[in-house]
């Protein structure tokens, strides 16, 4: 993708965030931002032969650009926020070239920033080859992975369902707090390319009932904001959610299915006392 062809994003991510509070999950910038700079329904839907959405894609990009400009930042389990630098740009197409051009030369100085920050997304490096990894494996073998994942995670006695009668629960574990206390788990396992909707959240909270009241979700998808709400509805057990991005960075912390390398970055405070004469 030429880099100049998603600057067009550039100002509408920066207020798209600015009318959320300065803070938005990654996946509602990337649908919100899309519905905006692409009115047109059958252009912001079409994908690409992998199944990821293009206009997503776009702003995908569009978000890592924003980041080396020292404009957004990612605070944890998906959600971005404004810097406070972020807060007081607006970005027209024209200065958005211009924080382009300075993202592209800053880029060319420290060549290492690029592997380091781009695996982040979703649309380039590792952690994009993760998700479409994840994605191409069969239904049963998603579900065993997510198993594997519980177990690295400390979870026992984890067992992989699939039976017709376990009312679409896939995965069940302990999580033990200590020697005397210790939780039934039920999960989902939904190897999705697209959105999970607040009607699969209502269906793993009946599934658990009269069993637990401890439910996971794993997709390889990404949760709508009705289906986050849903998930903690007052008086509703709540139901943690996992993801396509939280699953490749919990795969990442804890080293399934990669291998870890090291980037280096220029520290640039470093040299300046050797800069002076």
């Amino acid at each position: 993708m030429n880099s100049d062809a998603f600057v067009r994003t550039y100002g509408p991510i920066l207020d798209f965030l600015r009318e959320f509070g300065g803070a938005a999950h990654r996946q509602d910038i990337k649908s919100g931002v899309a519905a905006i700079v692409e009115p047109d329904a059958a252009t912001r839907e079409a994908t690409y032969t992998n199944g990821q959405n293009k206009v997503e894609s776009e702003v995908g990009f569009s978000m890592s650009y924003l980041r080396h400009a020292g404009l957004i930042e990612p605070t944890g389990k998906g959600f971005w926020r404004l810097t406070q630098n972020g807060q007081s740009t607006s970005l027209p197409i024209e200065a958005a070239r211009e924080v382009q051009a300075n993202v592209v030369a800053l880029l060319k100085h420290q060549k290492s920033a690029t592997a380091s920050d781009f695996a982040t997304d979703s649309a380039a490096g590792s952690a994009s080859s993760l998700l479409q990894t994840i994605v191409a494996l069969p239904p049963a073998g998603f579900e065993r992975l997510c198993n594997r994942i519980l177990v690295e995670s400390g979870f026992t006695e984890v067992v992989t369902k699939g039976e017709p009668n376990d009312g679409g629960i896939d995965v069940e574990g302990l999580m033990r707090l200590n020697e005397l206390i210790a939780f039934k788990v039920l999960v989902q396992c939904k190897r999705y390319q697209s959105s999970v909707g607040p009607g699969i959240v209502r269906d793993c909270r009946g599934a658990m009932q009269g069993r637990t009241d401890k439910g996971i979700i794993m997709t390889t998808g990404y949760f709508t904001a009705s289906a986050r709400q849903e998930a903690v509805r007052p008086g509703t057990p709540p139901i943690e959610l996992i993801d396509g991005d939280a699953l490749v960075s919990l795969m990442e912390r804890l080293v399934i299915g990669v291998k870890p390398r090291t980037v280096y970055d220029v520290d640039e405070a470093f040299f300046e006392p050797f800069r002076r004469g």
